[in-house]
């Protein structure tokens, strides 16, 4: 080994743990035909302590492997010969080969060993370590960086009073009734109630005016639509009267949505803008994105601090701006 290492040279050198493939290209050295190949190691796989079985299927196997196999020493022969030291391996078995190149020309100078390589240096032991260790690195990173944000959300019902509800609908079917009942008199029969069912029954002056000028009917049939919107007010009680209901029961659900309050609690590092689409989602700013650059631009953003925050449904964004700078409430 001392004259070989002696005649060997950089060039040589460079291509140690190289493939041998990938050397021979590098180097300019001509291909390493398989049946050659064959040819040459056929004997070696004949001996009684092969582990290889000396057959065609074997032999290509071997050389597909001598070819992608690390060159793990090189030397300069006695007779120039250029010579390689292959670690080819097949499944669990190595095969280390001494291969010379004399004159363009590639012959199997000798077998240097055979041997069984042990599980834990194979390449499926190292590729489901790898799997295992990427798996592994998944899990701890989900369990550090997992989602701690916390909304809590409070349900509010709505509910209103029997009594409004009923007086409301009941006003709301008088004055359809009565817009029905006055169609003929464009309204005639709601505004004046009964008094003007009385007139058109009786045939007055306004009746037929009513009936005749503004509806285009006659006598009788002002006094059918007069006496319509008298049943009508009397059943819904007055035309008024049922819009003073409605209106109370507008009223009503007005207040009720302006006493709904929502809870949100933010959690600590947890971004504003979480806050921002929770409120824009009950309707108490208008624009999730922009309420949050809006924040950002007066500087609430760097202030608030994390906590229980409690909002009314109906308050403008400035009070909403006011509540975060005072902090939270629980």
């Amino acid at each position: 080994m001392q004259e070989a290492y002696a005649r060997s040279n950089s060039l040589l050198q460079s291509v140690v743990s190289k493939p041998l493939a990938q050397t021979i290209r590098e180097i300019g050295l001509p291909e390493l035909k398989r049946q050659v190949f064959i040819d040459a190691i056929l004997p070696y796989l004949k001996q009684s302590d092969s582990l290889f079985e000396p057959d065609t299927t074997t032999c290509a196997r071997l050389w597909q492997a001598v070819q992608r196999g690390r060159v793990i020493l090189t030397e300069m022969g006695s007779d120039d010969a250029l010579v390689f030291y292959v670690r080819a391996i097949v499944g669990d078995r190595v095969l280390d080969v001494r291969l010379a190149c004399l004159h363009h020309n590639w012959s199997v100078r000798s077998v240097m060993s055979m041997h069984m390589q042990p599980f834990t240096r194979s390449r499926w032991f190292y590729r489901s370590v790898v799997a295992a260790l990427i798996i592994v690195a998944g899990l701890v990173g989900y369990t550090i960086h997992r989602p701690t944000d916390v909304v809590k959300t409070k349900t509010v019902v709505l509910t209103q009073p029997t009594s409004k509800a009923g007086g409301a609908s009941t006003g709301g079917t008088g004055v359809a009734a009565g817009a029905k009942g006055a169609a003929g008199g464009a309204g005639a029969g709601a505004k004046t109630g009964a008094g003007a069912g009385a007139k058109a029954a009786g045939a007055t002056p306004a009746g037929t005016k009513a009936g005749g000028v503004k509806a285009g009917g006659s006598a009788n049939t002002g006094a059918n639509q007069g006496a319509a919107g008298t049943s009508a007010a009397r059943s819904g009680g007055v035309g008024s009267s049922g819009s003073k209901a409605s209106t109370t029961g507008a009223t009503a659900r007005s207040t009720a949505r302006a006493n709904t309050t929502v809870t949100y609690r933010l959690a600590l590092g947890a971004p504003l803008y979480n806050m921002c689409v929770y409120l824009a989602s009950h309707h108490i700013v208008n624009n999730a994105m922009a309420f949050d650059l809006h924040l950002s631009q007066i500087g609430v953003d760097k202030t608030v601090r994390p906590g229980t925050y409690t909002f009314h449904v109906g308050m403008s964004e400035q009070q909403v701006v006011n509540i975060l700078r005072n902090g939270p409430n629980g």
